[in-house]
């Protein structure tokens, strides 16, 4: 395919109407960030009010991460064997569960079942971002990717401030236990998602996606085919995928319970201040996906990932000089277009750099390097933060500039996802 033709068929794809299957995920999507940013952005400053030690709040991250990282590859093969849909809506029923015992429990066991249980909630990882490419039109995968995640960070923007404000009046955990009731109904959308994974031998299935590449007529994969795939020369690309998504979790670990504690230490921030500052944060990641899935199915996925680095590594050195809450809100905002500007062609290049026959299974690895990534990170946190405020905010930056090193190696190297041509399936 030329690339004027490749221009063409995502412009086309931009007229023709979203896939229901895409609009449910979309939904599901947007129901469920009311509940998960409820819990991921305030659940530090639960855990800190509770009396719970700095280094156990890194470790309660760092357990949940580390079961995600064992379990996320086994969900991406089990994804490829049983099909997207149950492990989808399993793993965010695990999730709901441990967010249920993080609540209930005051317990170090409980805190414990907790971060098990969240944990578990990876195995339906792989076949979220998996459901959302196939179900995605012709030549706008990034974009799809931007939708869904557009939606995520709709709902981010409404939820903390909400949270923030009536927990200062009603306080946090009614307020969070609340915050079930949305993501419980996103389960219930989630369980009517079309499957979009069709096997050889189970005959034609009524039940497929009206998407707007045709459901997977696949046979099934061993269980090593994920690793099998990255260990040959075709699966290059997603190999040094695996690697960035693990720098990737080391750099979403390490700041998650950041962003909360720093302005809470520092400035002595309320619950709505702190809701303010993640509706900031929303704001500007629902701006930098809109933007950058446009600009990824547009000019390259590894130009907007580059862009998004240099615009993350110039920020992580101002940002812990600064003086004021007010500032510190608006520069996470800023910090979080830019960060966001480079998710969809993230996810669309870990997407293209597998064929469609064990894409569910290279996206639990990818899944699991997150994770692997995310449980250090969150582990260093613990660590680093007790002696310094501002030194995880340098780490943060090295951190980026590895990756940008990483995106320039996939390009120079020609590697499949990272050439501006989109690869056939």
């Amino acid at each position: 395919m030329s690339t004027n033709g490749l221009r063409k068929t995502e412009e086309e794809s931009g007229k023709r109407p979203w896939p229901r299957n895409l609009k449910v995920l979309a939904a599901a999507a947007f129901t469920l960030s009311l509940g998960v940013t409820s819990f991921s952005r305030f659940s530090p400053a639960y855990l800190r009010d509770r009396g719970v030690p700095l280094l156990w709040i890194g470790l309660f991250f760092s357990l949940s991460s580390t079961v995600g990282a064992a379990l996320a590859p086994v969900g991406g093969v089990l994804a490829d064997i049983w099909g997207r849909r149950p492990l989808l809506v399993a793993g965010r029923a695990f999730a709901f569960l441990g967010w249920v015992s993080l609540l209930s429990s005051n317990s170090t066991a409980g805190l414990a079942l907790a971060g098990v249980l969240s944990g578990l909630g990876w195995l339906a990882a792989s076949s979220y971002r998996t459901m959302i490419a196939e179900s995605a039109l012709s030549g706008g995968r990034a974009m799809a990717f931007a939708l869904t995640g557009s939606l995520e960070n709709t709902a981010a923007i409404l939820a903390p401030v909400a949270v923030g404000f009536l927990s200062d009046r009603f306080g946090l955990r009614p307020v969070m236990a609340l915050a079930l009731l949305p993501y419980l109904v996103g389960i219930i959308l989630t369980s009517g998602v079309k499957e979009t994974l069709v096997h050889h031998d189970a005959g034609r299935a009524g039940d497929t996606a009206d998407q707007g590449a045709p459901p997977l007529q696949a046979s099934r994969p061993a269980v090593w085919s994920g690793l099998s795939y990255l260990s040959s020369h075709a699966g290059r690309g997603a190999l040094l995928m695996s690697v960035i998504w693990v720098f990737t979790g080391l750099s979403v670990g390490l700041s998650q319970p950041l962003w909360t504690l720093f302005m809470k230490d520092k400035f002595g921030a309320t619950y709505g201040a702190l809701g303010v500052m993640n509706s900031a944060i929303s704001f500007g990641s629902v701006v930098g996906q809109l933007t950058g899935g446009r600009a990824a199915d547009r000019f390259g996925y590894s130009r907007v990932m580059m862009t998004s680095l240099c615009t993350t590594i110039s920020l992580w050195a101002l940002i812990p000089a600064v003086g004021t809450a007010a500032l510190y809100a608006l520069l996470a905002g800023i910090f979080h277009a830019g960060g966001w500007l480079a998710v969809p062609a993230w996810e669309a290049i870990g997407a293209e750099a597998a064929t469609r026959r064990v894409r569910g299974a290279v996206s639990g690895i990818y899944s699991g390097a997150f994770s692997i990534g995310m449980a250090v990170g969150s582990a260093l946190f613990g660590l680093v933060y007790t002696r310094s405020r501002g030194f995880p905010f340098y780490l943060l930056l090295a951190n980026d500039c590895i990756l940008l090193a990483l995106v320039l190696i996939g390009v120079k190297s020609g590697l499949r996802g990272f050439a501006r041509r989109s690869p056939d399936d």
